[in-house]
């Protein structure tokens, strides 16, 4: 069977494939986003419903994937980290 005559026999349509932008953000520029009352999350967690915030009383906490909030005590990756999300 030569290689150059097959064509695709599928009856449906080839998928597209749409990427969204993402910017990505440094840990300062997520924390100006985060203190103005936005949520933020790290490519590197890779947790879905995993990000940080403000709670009420203005503390920095971070919602985990069970729906669980935690105090967040930001690490050096976190403030080194160039891969910020704002959801």
């Amino acid at each position: 069977m030569d290689d150059q005559n097959v064509q695709a026999t599928s009856p449906l349509p080839p998928k597209r494939v749409e990427v969204e932008s993402i910017k990505l953000l440094d840990f300062y520029d997520a924390l100006r986003e985060i203190a103005s009352g936005k949520k933020a999350f790290r490519k590197e967690w890779e947790k879905k419903n995993f990000y940080g915030f403000l709670d009420g009383e203005g503390r920095l906490s971070l919602h985990d994937s069970e729906g669980k909030i935690h105090q967040w005590i930001v690490s050096d990756g976190d403030m080194n980290g160039t891969d910020w999300v704002i959801i």
